[in-house]
């Protein structure tokens, strides 16, 4: 597929009516949870610089964890209101700052790219950390669908450098298998359509690249994944990707890695974060995972 012929898909995909309502997201809403809210722009090697968004509430706690968040979207849309709202929820619940990664995009930026650009986030929310008040030595990691990959991604480069130390993480309903056609995944009748979900891994990365570990973290080795902190694997009933999301869960677990799993039966992909079925129980169980895992290394 030709550069244009995929940003005239990635228009209509846009375009396209979803099946599934997406939320009106009130000013209200955003003034529960009050935080100044603010980009930032940090240069990445032998890559675009990547756009941050400072979500910082007006009360930071002394030694709060500093909190990484990678949106979804099957990597070729960006951060939207939701993302906010979700990370100023996070930042005003624990009084910490979530440093919300908004990534550069497929197609005009496919695979490696975003890979690089959450690593280096995630290095700079480590090396600021004290300037903003927070505890470096509590960095926290959180990635829906698309993000969700890439803080599997982030995650594995532990292995080789392990400068983060992030004290857990979340990956919730994530592409961690882009090499099985859509076809032959497991389509529950809520699900988007395989065609649609193809459409999304061929803006992404080439199909020679799809089983490459960085790309379809499921075909990751037990030593690629022994770094990875305690990780909290979210995965919805009515979601083709709830089986390659459970598979990587259970990796993990063979690689000596802290796992707690949760399948949320009737759920479809993006459900907390788009505040459908199950949504507040996903987002309490979010809570929990973080407020336990902060217990443990106070």
């Amino acid at each position: 597929m030709e550069q244009k012929e995929k940003q005239l898909l990635v228009e209509q995909m846009k375009a396209s009516t979803p099946r599934l309502a997406q939320p009106v997201i009130s000013q209200e809403e955003m003034n529960r949870y009050p935080c100044s809210v603010r980009p930032i722009f940090v240069e990445v090697d032998g890559q675009p610089p990547v756009t941050l968004y400072l979500t910082v509430p007006f009360q930071v706690q002394a030694g709060a964890p500093i909190v990484v968040n990678y949106h979804g979207g099957g990597f070729i849309r960006g951060r939207s209101d939701r993302d906010e709202l979700f990370c100023r929820r996070i930042a005003s619940t624990f009084q910490c700052v979530v440093v919300d990664v908004d990534y550069a995009l497929a197609p005009d930026h496919p695979f490696p790219t975003a890979v690089h650009q959450a690593r280096a986030a995630a290095l700079w929310a480590k090396q600021n950390a004290a300037s903003l008040d927070c505890d470096p030595d509590k960095l926290i990691l959180l990635g829906q669908s698309a993000g969700g990959n890439l803080v599997a991604n982030v995650c594995m480069e532990e292995a080789i450098h392990p400068e983060l130390h992030p004290i857990c993480a979340l990956i919730a309903y994530a592409p961690l298998d882009l090499k099985t056609d859509p076809a032959d995944k497991v389509h529950p009748e809520r699900d988007m359509p395989a065609e649609r979900a193809r459409n999304y891994n061929a803006l992404y990365c080439i199909p020679e690249k799809a089983d490459d570990p960085q790309v379809s973290p499921l075909f990751a080795s037990r030593e690629q994944l022994i770094a990875f902190p305690k990780t909290l694997v979210i995965s919805a009933g009515d979601d083709s990707l709830a089986a390659e999301c459970e598979a990587f869960a259970q990796k993990l677990v063979q690689a000596g890695v802290e796992v707690t799993a949760k399948r949320f039966e009737g759920c479809v992909h993006g459900f907390f974060i788009n505040r459908i079925d199950q949504w507040e129980g996903g987002v309490e169980l979010i809570h929990r995972f973080l407020k336990n895992c902060l217990k443990d290394c106070s």
